[in-house]
């Protein structure tokens, strides 16, 4: 539940211009193999649209062109992980992100405006390099399994409490090309499904245009 306040900032015809020069540069670059994950960021985080300090739009850009087969960077263990709100709920009630103050535990069971939400991304990322590390699993891969999981599966009431999906057909399902699951691929794993302090956090409400 955040608040999406400028995902759509106006832009003049020049900035259009602009934007469009500079991708095709991108992918110009790229042919020649040059181009590192930092390059990326630092050629997209002139424009608004892409200034998150967490490059959340940036590497889903990424990961739409490398989906398409049009673009990679030439390290891609530099990426920084995509994350939205969606998969910081998931790690929050998972337990992949840690809230140690009572208070901030509090606010977000509320779901009050946040202050703390750029802490919580941060851990958030860090999480999400962790479970690529481990799993073996490409870090911008895992948006397709941890966001479809926060969309369909781990919503209000969360699959492990309900027993279905809060979409049906799943997206998860879909996007993994699943016939069913009756469980929550982190069901072995997460806190939130025994512990009903941990199901009920939500993620941060903020006003941002990052995500």
């Amino acid at each position: 539940d955040h608040r999406d306040l400028h995902s759509f900032p106006t832009r003049r015809s020049s900035d259009l211009h602009l934007s469009r020069g500079s991708l095709l540069h991108l992918l110009d670059i790229d042919h020649q193999g040059t181009l590192t994950a930092s390059e990326y960021y630092h050629l997209l985080e002139s424009f608004e649209a892409y200034s998150d300090p967490f490059h959340k739009k940036s590497s889903f850009l990424l990961k739409l062109l490398g989906d398409s087969g049009l673009f990679s960077v030439h390290d891609p263990e530099n990426l920084v992980p995509v994350l939205d709100y969606h998969m910081m709920r998931v790690l929050l009630r998972s337990g992949g992100i840690a809230i140690h103050r009572q208070e901030d535990h509090t606010m977000l069971q509320a779901k009050m405006i946040f202050p703390g939400e750029p802490a919580v991304r941060e851990a958030g990322i860090d999480a999400m390099k962790r479970i690529a590390q481990q799993s073996g699993v490409d870090v911008l891969r895992l948006n397709d399994i941890f966001y479809m999981l926060g969309r369909s599966c781990c919503l209000e009431p969360p699959l492990c409490v309900a027993g279905a999906c809060s979409k049906n057909p799943c997206s998860l399902t879909l996007t993994l090309h699943l016939q069913s699951h009756d469980y929550c691929l982190l069901d072995r794993v997460c806190v939130g499904k025994t512990d009903e302090s941990f199901r009920s956090l939500w993620q941060p409400v903020t006003e941002t245009h990052y995500y």
